[in-house]
């Protein structure tokens, strides 16, 4: 029976090797027809951090309900300068150009606060997104706004840091990509050869996710799920 399964995959791997542009065609083509049929046919995608029965789900719920500007996301701008005069001077600026971020609903949201003498600014943020649905980049651009006024260092805290990082970055995957081109190159020791295998492995992440999309048209899933009793 191995010997049989042998000889197979090497007739299947001859036939491959002798024909590459034809079968580089043949996969693309299956990448491409699976990802158009999947956004003509397939289902949607939903994000849902809810958690029905628990008590954290109804405390959640009657905050929105009763208090919605305290359902929404969130986050503090931090500045420290070496002069009260200098971090005075910078507040306003920084909280015009937070106003101008997307998402942004009011910055600040709340009184300004002052310590360390003045040295010290703090800078309520409040988001016009519930939490959980502001996206990572958010965090980078407040970062980038709040440390664009020279001569006062900014920083960012509050619920919006952790709660995109909940969501993930792309930077492991940058990363590992990155190491497995570095791997492959030192093994092969040829560009094209070293690029094959992630060629191939992407069309097959394009090719299932097209399929798993598909898939979704017809029956209901979750990644996740974990149930409490009422």
């Amino acid at each position: 029976m191995s010997s049989a399964m042998t000889r197979f995959l090497r007739g299947v791997g001859g036939r491959c090797a002798a024909r590459p542009l034809v079968v580089v065609a043949i996969w693309v083509a299956v990448a491409v027809g699976a990802t158009v049929a999947s956004y003509a046919a397939g289902g949607r995608y939903s994000v849902s951090a809810s958690l029905p029965g628990t008590e954290v789900q109804q405390a959640d719920q009657d905050l929105a309900r009763h208090l919605p500007s305290a359902s929404a996301e969130s986050a503090d701008v931090l500045l420290r300068g070496r002069t009260a005069a200098a971090v005075r001077a910078a507040v306003p600026v920084v909280a015009a150009r937070i106003a101008r971020l997307p998402q942004v609903a009011a910055a600040p949201s709340a009184p300004v606060r002052y310590g360390a003498g003045g040295t010290v600014a703090w800078v309520p943020v409040r988001y016009d997104a519930p939490r959980f649905s502001v996206p990572h980049r958010a965090v980078t651009d407040l970062l980038r706004t709040a440390r664009s006024v020279p001569g006062v260092e900014g920083y960012v805290s509050g619920s919006l840091p952790r709660d995109a990082a909940v969501q993930g970055g792309s930077l492991g995957e940058k990363v590992g990509v990155s190491a497995a081109v570095i791997v492959l190159l030192i093994a092969f020791g040829s560009v094209i050869a070293a690029l094959m295998p992630l060629a191939t492995a992407a069309v097959a992440i394009v090719t299932g996710l097209a399929l798993v999309r598909l898939l979704r048209s017809a029956t209901r899933s979750t990644t996740a799920r974990r149930s409490w009793p009422p």
